[in-house]
């Protein structure tokens, strides 16, 4: 893999301080880049969307490295989501608490040491930080919306909705028996309703899904009650 770095490539950077291939500590390097890659697979498998990595090459740059990567649209999803994770802007599910406490613990040592990690993808490029102490995950809220289901599963459950009341698509934490239930209206319109967390920006970053209510189903109900009134009325 030498050379250009091509579109399915992930390069993993290092910058700042002492951050030169002579300089650098190197087991702390290689711990870093351990910890984010298993992030990086255990999210995706979570989002039902596995990946894997293979080869790996060092970036004449400052201190770089970059490996291939299965599915790169994925991945993509993965650096975004794992950033969030690792800054503390959405809750972590439970599965992943362990990789993502890792990764921390490797970012932690290169910002104590003046060092920045920044990740990229195709042109998707994440800088790695922690949040500081005294930042606190926004309140969770209540959401009640109407919305088109995008996608449904993965290894701890979440659904991705996307609505002409936001922004952006957005992702929610689910039971195995709503996910079950709820993957039955793939594509389709449903009401959710649920607890949701916000970014200053207004999107939704985090949240769960309580209970939904397909709409077709109800629509079809009004349409049939509809027609029974009025051919009991044209009977009559």
């Amino acid at each position: 893999m030498p050379g250009r770095r091509s579109s399915d490539d992930l390069l993993v950077e290092l910058d700042g301080a002492d951050a030169t291939p002579n300089a650098v500590d190197a087991k702390a390097v290689l711990e870093l880049g351990a910890a984010y890659l298993d992030l990086l697979e255990r999210v995706a498998r979570a989002d039902g969307r596995p990946i894997s990595f293979k080869g790996i090459a060092v970036v004449d740059k400052c201190v770089a490295f970059k490996v291939q990567v299965s599915d790169p649209v994925a991945a993509q999803a993965a650096v975004t989501n794992s950033s969030r994770l690792v800054y503390g802007g959405a809750a972590v599910p439970q599965g992943l608490v362990s990789a993502v406490e890792r990764l921390r613990k490797a970012i932690r040592e290169r910002d104590d040491a003046g060092q920045q990690v920044t990740a990229l993808v195709g042109r998707k490029k994440s800088v790695l930080r922690l949040a500081d102490a005294r930042t606190l995950l926004p309140p969770e809220a209540s959401l009640t919306v109407r919305a088109r289901v995008v996608q449904v599963g993965g290894e701890h459950p979440r659904a991705k909705f996307e609505s002409g009341s936001e922004a952006a698509s957005f992702a929610l934490r689910l039971t195995e028996q709503l996910a079950t239930e709820l993957a039955a209206h793939l594509y389709k319109i449903v009401d959710i309703e649920a607890v949701a967390r916000r970014d200053p920006e207004g999107n939704i970053v985090d949240g769960r899904l309580d209970r939904f209510h397909p709409v077709v189903a109800r629509d079809q109900f009004h349409r049939l009650t509809r027609w029974m009134t009025d051919a009991s009325e044209a009977a009559s």
